[in-house]
């Protein structure tokens, strides 16, 4: 993928929720070069196992925007948990 190097880049992300979960907030630490993006949810089940839970599972969608400057390539990288981060690279011309 490539963006033109005044264009602004958009990260669509998908947060799973429901039952005892929901989305919370989404962290961003972004530089020239990349950026790293963590969606942070909440569970207060984890703190009282008696709690009872929903089975409405819902996938959430939620935009990020990225604006210049970037350097010639730009890395996001996003973290999953229990999994290795999901990392895509656009180039910038």
């Amino acid at each position: 993928a490539s963006i033109a190097p005044g264009a602004s880049l958009s990260v669509v992300l998908t947060a799973v929720s429901g039952g005892c979960s929901r989305f919370d907030r989404i962290e961003l630490h972004k530089n020239a070069s990349g950026a790293t993006v963590t969606m942070w949810g909440v569970n207060p089940a984890l703190a009282n196992p008696g709690m009872p839970c929903t089975a409405d599972i819902r996938n959430e969608v939620h935009t990020v925007t990225f604006d210049p400057p970037f350097a010639a390539t730009f890395t996001v990288s996003a973290n999953r948990p229990n999994q290795a981060p999901l990392t895509a690279t656009v180039q910038v011309q």
